[in-house]
């Protein structure tokens, strides 16, 4: 009987001690990048990206993973994960909250374990972006959580440290050619562009004049002579970049058909010649585009190709459909040789 109470005593101080210990739970690692914000974020933001610097997606080859749709980017993305490995399990991450180029917050729900909330935070500096990845979560009135709460710094810290690494190696990594590559966190792919006719409107434009009505003008005016024309378009819209200035572009809106029609007023048709290109998948706002130019010249550069036409961004995605900026799909393309 004696021995039951010592360890009746035992268990009771245990218990007691354990309400002591902070219910809350904060960790966080950072981690300087020879980067820009706009190239690391999308490695986040992202979350079908997350495969190639996460220290937990390789774990298990055989875990089942299931995205909110063929994009899975921004807020209210999400993503859920099967495995019958132990330091694996059953899950669901979601994105909560972005402000692009500058914050992300995230949830995690382990299943059978509650919820953490992790945040990211990109701060650009001298040499780059200071990326800081944080965790917090509530063990609650469970004294046994209570207890494992205390090493949760030294066990989650440890993978973090090994995430920011390797996302460092992937916002970092030069190319080394081929035909697909990641570099600075943008989707880089080279293909094989047909002869393409399309029909365009080309002005040179003060970037203060330039806004998305004016946009919506120029592609307004264009499909009003492809009606006239009894013509579609076949493809997404897109800006073709002549000459780039301080202060202003010579630039033309245009949307590709199937063949030449007749010219009316400012909208001409004309041929875009065939050529080997460079795409850039980025996915952002359209006034955020510049780290995509930077690091798709540094490709041409390091891969010994010299440019072959003029850059073009095609508009994948539609924004009178889609109101997240940060799902707005855009493929710039750079013709080289």
């Amino acid at each position: 009987m004696k021995i039951l109470k010592i360890i009746g005593i035992v268990v009771l101080l245990i218990i007691i001690v354990s309400f002591l210990i902070p219910a809350k739970v904060h960790v966080e690692r950072s981690l300087q990048m020879n980067a820009n914000a706009a190239s690391v974020f999308p490695l986040v933001n992202d979350l079908k990206q997350w495969e190639k610097w996460s220290p937990w997606h390789g774990i298990d080859p055989k875990t089942e993973w299931t995205f909110s749709g063929e994009t899975a980017i921004g807020s209210g993305a999400w993503y859920t994960w099967k495995s019958e490995h132990k330091d694996v399990g059953n899950g669901k991450l979601t994105i909560l909250e972005i402000k692009e180029n500058e914050y992300i917050k995230t949830q995690m729900d382990f299943e059978g374990m509650g919820s953490s909330y992790a945040e990211y935070f990109f701060t650009p500096n001298d040499s780059g972006v200071l990326v800081k990845w944080t965790l917090d979560t509530d063990m609650g009135m469970n004294p046994i959580a209570r207890y494992i709460g205390l090493f949760m710094d030294g066990m989650i810290g440890k993978d973090y440290e090994k995430g920011l690494a390797k996302m460092k190696e992937v916002a970092e990594a030069a190319p080394a050619g081929g035909d697909a590559a990641t570099i600075m966190g943008f989707n880089f792919e080279m293909r094989e562009m047909p002869a393409t006719v399309v029909a365009g409107i080309r002005e040179t434009v003060k970037f203060t004049d330039l806004s998305g009505e004016k946009f919506g003008n120029w592609f307004a005016t264009i499909g009003k002579t492809l009606g006239a024309n009894k013509m579609e378009p076949i493809g997404s819209p897109m800006t073709i970049y002549y000459a780039y200035e301080t202060t202003s572009a010579d630039m033309e809106a245009a949307m590709p058909v199937a063949a030449k029609g007749k010219d009316e007023g400012t909208v001409k048709f004309h041929e875009l010649p065939g050529s080997k290109v460079l795409v850039v998948k980025y996915y952002g706002d359209y006034s955020k585009t510049e780290p995509v130019y930077y690091a798709a010249f540094d490709y041409i550069k390091n891969n010994k190709m010299e440019n072959n036409g003029y850059p073009m961004e095609i508009y994948v995605t539609d924004p009178m459909m889609e109101k997240d900026t940060a799902k707005w799909l855009t493929e710039i393309v750079f013709p080289v040789k």
